[in-house]
């Protein structure tokens, strides 16, 4: 989507798992600000394969996003739309986007009931580029605490609150 560049030939399934395993060891809550539509579906699918396969132990995720909420459920009824893997997940009664350990907070006052929540748990909340929404409350309750992490999952257009981030900015204006 985003040419002009090449992409770091890194592994990012291990950069997640590390990433995510840090946060837990401290106790943190991982907060991933994520893109509603494709991105949420691919980091669902990502953390059960991890889960699955024994690089993170299954904790609590919630999907802070009423469009990635939805979006995650079209694709979880779109059975012939999915390659072969995933139509054998299916098969098996396992859906790998909507795991058992996944929560969805449709409503706002649902949304703020995680600022209350304690960790380990991981965040999915959109605007993938924390440019507004549900993610900027997370920012805000979250992020002057050493025990939690922020993961950009997707590109971060220069000048947007998720490029500061990544670019180590020392103070964010919400």
């Amino acid at each position: 989507t985003y040419g002009d560049r090449f992409h770091e030939e890194t592994d990012p399934r291990a950069a997640l798992a590390e990433t995510i395993q840090a946060a837990l060891a401290r106790g943190g809550v991982i907060l991933i600000p994520a893109f509603a539509i494709d991105r949420t579906q691919e980091l669902l699918y990502m953390l059960h394969e991890l889960v699955v396969d024994g690089d993170l132990p299954e904790i609590p995720i919630y999907l802070d996003s009423p469009m990635g909420i939805e979006a995650t459920a079209v694709y979880s009824r779109s059975l012939s739309e999915h390659d072969v893997e995933m139509r054998h997940f299916f098969a098996d009664q396992v859906n790998p986007i909507f795991p058992t350990n996944l929560t969805v907070t449709p409503s706002s006052a649902e949304s703020r009931k995680l600022n209350r929540l304690d960790g380990p748990a991981i965040i999915i909340s959109a605007s993938g580029m924390a440019t507004g929404g549900r993610v900027l409350h997370h920012l805000a309750n979250r992020i002057g605490d050493h025990r939690n992490a922020v993961v950009l999952v997707g590109f971060q257009a220069p000048g947007t609150r998720g490029d500061r981030l990544r670019n180590g900015a020392p103070e964010l204006r919400m």
